[in-house]
């Protein structure tokens, strides 16, 4: 039986780190890595309904979603119309399919729909505020004359998108956060198009991404040289050790969306709110690129929550 079923890619690099530390210091764990590259790999997952519940043939004990459904090759052509749907087909039979592990014991590590409701920045937003986090005054609108307002009422301000926002079948960028002006300059009618979020805008003197792991914090921070640090890959990374408040009210978060895993953008030296504020959380937030500016603290503590899961499963 798999202990830890993990749905990836080629190209994931810190499940890489995570499966090491695994392989080092919980030799006994049987993992199955799939790679939406090669789907095969996945062996024997068929299920039959029995009348009462799914049978399902090799359910994993443990199972961790990352970037794992239906895309275009990012190396490959632009992609016809037809190419398109088909992948929009295939992703959404996928994400029936995770269906499965619903009716069985197997336990998420982020569970996906927790993880689907916990990325709206609506539902985020509001839990901060109500916990205790420092957030941005946010108008979320389609009227470009509201946000004229908004912005001349508590500007400078930053407009964002209101959900992730990537831009997959065109050239494969996200959508960072841009400046209020530049956005009230476009053509009155996109503001019509879709809702986005217009922010007062928090000067600080420090990005920074705390991780939380259970109920384990751990986070790095790093100057401030642009509106989206995402932008600017000049900045130098280190470790920040964040107030005992922080670390509380950011693990309560986690915890209220039912989540074993966040990623969380603060800012660090604003004047006005003086500690932290809050930006976002993202569930399925990248932490490879800062494992050795933490001295491999993300990788480690994921592993061992992973290796925790697989121990109470089998309980």
């Amino acid at each position: 039986m798999t202990d830890l079923l993990v749905l990836t890619n080629e190209r994931d690099y810190s499940i890489d780190r995570v499966i090491r530390w695994l392989g080092e210091n919980e030799p006994q764990t049987r993992i199955k890595r799939v790679n939406r590259e090669s789907l095969a790999s996945i062996g024997d997952m068929s299920a039959t309904l029995d009348q009462l519940k799914w049978q399902v043939r090799e359910a994993p004990r443990v199972a961790w979603l990352r970037q794992f459904l239906p895309e275009r090759d990012p190396f490959g052509h632009s992609p016809t119309a037809g190419e398109i749907d088909d992948i929009l087909v295939a992703r959404r039979q996928w994400l029936t399919w995770l269906h499965l592990f619903e009716h069985v014991r197997t336990r998420w590590f982020n569970d996906p729909a927790r993880t689907y409701h916990a990325e709206s920045k609506v539902r985020q937003l509001a839990l901060a505020g109500r916990l205790g986090f420092d957030v941005p005054l946010t108008l979320l609108t389609t009227d470009r004359d509201r946000a004229v307002a908004f912005d001349a009422a508590h500007g400078p301000c930053v407009v964002k998108s209101a959900a992730a926002a990537f831009w997959e079948f065109s050239d494969q960028s996200f959508v960072f956060t841009m400046d209020a002006q530049q956005a009230l300059a476009a053509d009155p009618g996109s503001w019509q198009s879709q809702p986005v979020l217009v922010q007062q805008r928090i000067e600080g003197t420090h990005d920074a991404r705390l991780f939380v792991i259970g109920d384990s914090v751990v986070a790095a921070m790093r100057p401030r040289s642009a509106l989206d640090w995402r932008t600017d890959s000049a900045g130098e990374w280190s470790r920040w050790y964040p107030d005992q408040r922080t670390t509380q009210l950011a693990v309560a978060f986690v915890r209220e969306f039912g989540l074993d895993y966040g990623a969380f953008d603060f800012i660090l030296g604003s004047r006005e709110h003086g500690g932290p504020v809050f930006l976002e959380c993202n569930p399925s937030g990248e932490f490879g690129f800062l494992d050795d500016v933490l001295e491999r603290m993300p990788s480690q503590l994921i592993g061992r929550a992973l290796a925790g899961l697989v121990s109470d499963v089998r309980r």
